[in-house]
């Protein structure tokens, strides 16, 4: 997939903006859309991800800027990611905030955010730099002070936000690895994946299970998914042992998930 800077539409035919009544613009102006607009979102660096893309021609990604943007609002709204896809399809203040009112069409998908963590965390696993966390922590004045205008955000400074963020995307490490066993084993059939295990061979579980975890079940997710991994560790017994699955469930679980 290639990198896309995100260019900004200017003097578009259409613009969200235009069909809102006065009363409403002046609502949305007095907002905290205006100083994420106006203060954190021109200075989210883009370029040091590009090194995440290839250079081959493929269809237009998700702005950079608008992929972390939305995972800060993700965690100062306590939303999960199902909820970031929905505002910023059908809420004006989460686009105005973006910079994507000008869009016909918004820039992201339901699993938008999903995937860019997963690309950042196979990047930090290869090269011990987390991309995410050096630009949020390039941005911690301009979010203190945002911190400081609206109240409804309680106080989540730079190092709090890329804590949850880290968080969620262990626990998507660890989900992944349990569901890409879980079909191992179910593949080969030579073993019985437990009930409990059964619904990681939904096509629709990934949605369930990471798309709509709210922050604060991150945590308690996060043990379920670790008492799954050692269940279909025992399923296995030995007949798995030399699998790509298997050893990437054993290197999973041998990270320090409680510190």
């Amino acid at each position: 997939m290639a990198f896309n800077p995100h260019f900004y539409v200017q003097g578009s035919e259409y613009d969200a903006l235009k069909y809102l009544s006065d009363s409403t613009k002046a609502h949305l102006f007095k907002s905290w859309a205006v100083p994420f607009r106006e203060k954190v979102f021109p200075l989210i660096d883009e370029e040091p991800f590009a090194r995440l893309y290839d250079d081959k021609a493929s269809r237009p990604e998700t702005p950079i800027n608008v992929l972390v943007g939305a995972l800060i609002l993700k965690e100062l709204f306590d939303i999960h990611d199902q909820e970031v896809y929905e505002k910023i399809m059908f809420d004006v203040s989460f686009q105005y905030a973006l910079r994507t009112t000008t869009y016909r069409e918004q820039p992201m998908d339901y699993n938008s955010l999903g995937l860019f963590r997963e690309r950042n965390t196979a990047y930090e696993a290869m090269t011990g730099v987390d991309l995410i966390e050096n630009c949020i922590l390039k941005l911690s004045s301009e979010l203190a002070e945002l911190m400081n205008f609206c109240s409804q955000f309680h106080h989540k400074d730079a190092p709090t936000i890329i804590s949850r963020i880290k968080k969620m995307r262990r626990m998507e490490v660890l989900y992944t690895s349990v569901r890409n066993l879980v079909k191992r084993v179910d593949e080969q059939g030579t073993d019985t994946i437990a009930k409990r295990l059964r619904h990681y061979l939904d096509e629709n579980d990934l949605r369930k299970m990471i798309y709509y975890c709210w922050p604060e079940e991150v945590d308690s997710r996060t043990e379920d998914l670790l008492q799954d991994a050692r269940r279909i560790l025992q399923t296995c017994k030995t007949n798995y042992d030399q699998t790509s699955e298997y050893l990437q469930m054993i290197r999973v679980l041998k990270e320090p998930w409680r510190s």
